[in-house]
């Protein structure tokens, strides 16, 4: 081994135009469709017209919905902006004595003046952080924990266990509006009860005959409620209590065989409203009562796994929100909870598996998520979209595509089978009823020859998908991507779960690669010879038509590659999806580094370009859909640029010294290079660890000494007055 006596530095730079990138905001959240697992609202004591929601996960210690988060409204409910306080999954949220409070699912207690200000954990005294609920009185804040109740003073933000005979769980807490020491709270073992403020905890529960119960309200006439769960056996039930609590009849029984729970309760001085749904997949309903629950109609269904949260709007009449569990989001209702429609501007919280485009000049995607069966449109690139997932028939969308020419015309893969519509959504068909289908594909050389894979294997259609065969192939295991060469349609290839095969027929023979694991597959966007392939172990990609592939992972994280997509006009530009983020390269896979600022959920599953706006769309499992520019693109959030956008170019360098490394920065606008000007300069490890920073001008070098930083990959980061530019380093020794 040779040791090179000083540094030799391998240099790349980027260009990023201004309107691309903000130092918080690479990615760019869309008005999305996409909803989320609503679990809490929150309405501002102060500010009539924010109300806050919370993101949620599947069960109290699951992982089922990855992510969470909060977001507010500053328009009653309409739309929704998301807040600083993200990837944690919150049980509730309450706005008092200066702060908001945010309990969670396993991370205990955030507190934060306001959704936008940098949130201070606020744990001390507590013992247990699974935080489902939380509450405030005007003296202190009661939380409920999978062992019992605690509370604090504001002031003192000490916790303190509260009072109670043995460990109990803690689902909900309700507070008397007429009397704020009277609490009662839903536990694994009925209703408990407080009328000291939560100091103590006394059994509540005589006339409750499914212990486990899950929600409870008290109303402004005195009346309590309690909702339960029965374990997956006998209908939940509502009990209602004229006693403030001390003792309960049943109200309502679920219908037969939904094995549903009632999980919110919504008290009016007019109407009762009651939120139910299954643990696993199924219906979710929303249930209206005008006579304190003596007959009810069934007001909403559809297909969540349940409705979480209700929360009446006062300042607005008629207005009523409900928060879905999965990918949801917020219905509202504008007629006291009769109808409902969806709220989902800004909510972009969806588990999404594939962005497709219908029609490139009207600016028509599609979006497929899974959980809730989520089929969105929208046909203004994401200002606005339609969800039609109650037409849709089926969970999990994971694969979506459009028929080129026919643009009312979709297939989607989905959990139970491959659906086709023709009039973009509204009616859907099932054009085969095999299951638990991931990703689908067409020729572009004859549109009738359709693949299309899944857990179950491999499929494929030749009359433009109205009837499937099994090929008699080799494929034998469950399938991870398909892709189809743009410039062969005969030819495809095919990841499984072991082995990446390829067809040069449609599908008649095939023959083997030598790739293990596959998860993703991309061509190159003008060279079909060169492949890209994304698997367990990172990415290999092969020059010459798949004889032989290289693996080209410095910088990857170690984690599946979910996706994998290169930029048609700057084809050395790729991008990578993996569990724990985007990766990037600019040098057709030498060297990856992250690329993550501004996304909201890094569970990365679906790419798309669109090069005439040269966007770049990213889906995410619970991050719904965002987008960045790539480079060369005219627009920015506001509109289309026509004048050259300001461009900050970072170069670096050794210098005679050995050890140390020399940072110069220019800025080119419209009439040439600027004037000298202060920029941040700062050198980052991949993993986002700062190691240097510091402040120069656009005239001077930043010299750095580097002589203990070990050899590796690095990434220089600048910005001056919003434009900003990333270069990566490779130090070798």
């Amino acid at each position: 081994m040779i040791r090179l006596p000083a540094v030799c530095l391998i240099i790349f730079s980027i260009l990023i135009p201004n309107s691309a990138k903000s130092d918080d905001d690479y990615w760019r959240a869309f008005g999305g469709p996409l909803g989320g697992d609503v679990r809490c609202f929150a309405l501002d004591p102060v500010i009539p017209n924010r109300v806050y929601l919370g993101l949620g996960s599947h069960a109290a210690r699951g992982d089922y919905a990855e992510g969470g988060g909060l977001f507010y409204s500053t328009d009653y409910g309409e739309s929704w902006i998301r807040g600083t306080l993200q990837g944690v999954k919150i049980g509730g949220i309450v706005k008092a004595h200066g702060n908001l409070w945010v309990s969670t699912y396993g991370d205990g207690v955030f507190i934060a003046p306001n959704p936008r200000d940098e949130w201070m954990s606020a744990n001390d005294g507590l013992d247990d952080l699974m935080t489902r609920c939380i509450v405030a009185t005007p003296e202190r804040i009661i939380l409920g924990t999978d062992t019992g109740p605690f509370s604090t003073d504001p002031a003192q933000q000490q916790w303190m266990p509260g009072s109670i005979d043995t460990e109990r769980e803690f689902w909900n807490l309700a507070i008397a509006p007429w009397n704020t020491n009277l609490i009662l709270a839903a536990t694994d073992s009925a209703v408990w009860r407080s009328v000291d403020g939560g100091e103590s905890w006394s059994f509540s529960g005589n006339g409750i005959d499914q212990l486990a119960v899950r929600s409870v309200a008290v109303g402004q006439d005195g009346l309590c409620w309690a909702g339960s769960f029965d374990s997956w056996n006998d209908p939940a039930k509502l009990y209602c209590s004229a006693d403030t609590g001390l003792t309960w009849t049943e109200n309502y029984i679920l219908p037969e065989g939904t094995g549903e729970a009632v999980w919110t309760i919504l008290p009016t001085e007019t109407y009762l409203l009651i939120g139910t749904g299954w643990l696993g997949s199924g219906y979710a309903h929303i249930h209206r009562s005008t006579d304190d629950g003596v007959e009810w109609d069934h007001v909403y269904q559809n297909h969540y796994r349940s409705i979480r949260a209700l929360c009446a709007i006062p300042s607005q009449p008629g207005r009523v929100l409900a928060g879905c569990e999965s990918t949801g989001g917020v219905l509202c209702s504008e007629d006291d909870g009769v109808t409902w429609t969806y709220r989902l501007t800004g909510l972009d919280a969806g588990n999404v598996y594939e962005i497709n485009v219908l029609d490139e000049e009207q600016g028509t995607v599609a979006a497929g998520v899974g959980f809730s069966g989520a089929f969105a449109v929208t046909d203004d690139w994401g200002a606005a979209w339609t969800r039609m997932d109650s037409l849709f028939p089926s969970l999990f969308i994971r694969g979506l595509v459009v028929i080129p020419n026919e643009t009312r015309r979709v297939l989607a893969a989905a959990w139970n089978g491959i659906y086709g519509t023709d009039d973009l959504g509204e009616t859907w068909t099932r054009l085969i009823s095999l299951s638990q289908f991931i990703d689908i594909d067409f020729s572009p050389l004859d549109l009738d020859v359709i693949y299309a894979g899944g857990n179950n294997g491999f499929i494929v259609s030749r009359d433009g998908g109205y009837v499937w065969e099994d090929p008699d192939s080799v494929i034998s295991h469950g399938v991870n991507s398909v892709a189809v060469d743009p410039r062969d349609g005969w030819r495809a290839l095919v990841g499984t779960t072991q082995n990446l095969y390829e067809t040069r027929d449609a599908a008649f023979t095939w023959d083997t690669l030598e790739v293990s694991w596959p998860r993703s597959i991309a061509f190159h966007p003008f060279d079909s010879r060169k492949i890209y392939v994304g698997t367990a172990d990172g990415v290999f990609i092969s020059n010459d038509n798949g004889e032989t592939f290289i693996e080209k992972s410095e910088g990857l994280p170690g984690e599946y590659v979910n996706e994998i997509i290169s930029d048609p006009e700057n084809p050395d530009v790729i991008w990578a999806g993996t569990p724990v983020g985007v990766y990037k390269t600019i040098t057709g896979g030498d060297i990856w580094f992250e690329n993550n600022r501004g996304l909201g959920n890094l569970d990365v599953r679906a790419f798309m370009i669109h090069n005439e706006s040269r966007r770049i769309f990213v889906g995410s499992h619970s991050g719904g859909i965002r987008y960045a520019f790539l480079e060369g693109a005219d627009g920015d959030d506001t509109g289309f640029k026509t004048e050259r956008p300001t461009i900050l170019r970072l170069a670096a360098g050794p210098v005679p010294c050995a050890d140390h490394l020399s940072v110069a920065v220019c800025i080119h606008g419209a009439s040439g290079i600027s004037p000298a000007v202060p920029v941040d300069i700062a050198l980052y490890s991949l993993n986002g660890n700062q190691l240097r920073s510091g402040k120069c001008d656009t005239h001077e070098p930043m010299i750095w000494n580097v002589a203990q930083i070990p050899a590796g990959a690095y990434m220089l980061r600048a910005s001056s007055a919003g434009v900003h530019a990333e270069a990566p380093v490779v130090v070798i020794r």
